[in-house]
């Protein structure tokens, strides 16, 4: 499965898939399985909806609409916490993103998440603190790391908290 069929899936397939990713990631978080992980993280990142600022949450919208955009927001808080603890940048276990040779596997997903939170203003962003700690693990530039240097955020890309 690769990142653009996730993106790709909508409705109840998509939601059928989330589930599927959540349980999978609950197994291999408690089984320790680096394989599973390695999978599950590209599969997250394909699943994830771009990072969106608050004002673009607020408006003039129906009840029923406002609903929606709820529970799609908790779906996708659900995903970025548990990429958050794949990555081992929460809870217990996850992956060694210190190893070379994992972060050669996570390279195409972490490129992913990288691009999507390239230049992009964090402190506007709605769950900000999940985005700032994704863009920290996979080197994105962003507004308020601007005044950084390249060999910094080398250096950070790759550390935990």
């Amino acid at each position: 499965v690769t990142i653009e069929d996730m993106e790709a899936l909508q409705g109840q397939d998509r939601d059928r898939k989330v589930n599927a990713v959540m349980q999978k990631a609950c197994t291999a978080l408690h089984g320790t399985d680096a394989n599973m992980m390695v999978e599950l993280v590209a599969e997250i990142v394909g699943l994830l909806s771009p990072p969106r600022s608050m004002s673009e949450l607020k408006g003039d919208s129906t009840m029923t609409m406002d609903a929606q955009l709820q529970l799609r927001a908790a779906v996708q808080t659900r995903l970025r916490d548990t990429l958050m603890q794949l990555l081992g940048l929460r809870g217990e276990g996850g992956l060694s993103l210190q190893d070379p040779q994992m972060r050669e596997l996570l390279h195409i997903p972490l490129e992913r998440l990288r691009r999507q939170l390239q230049d992009r203003d964090l402190g506007s962003l709605a769950c900000k603190e999940q985005w700032i700690a994704l863009a920290r693990v996979c080197g994105a530039r962003t507004e308020m790391g601007r005044k950084r240097t390249d060999r910094q955020y080398s250096q950070d890309a790759w550390s935990k908290d």
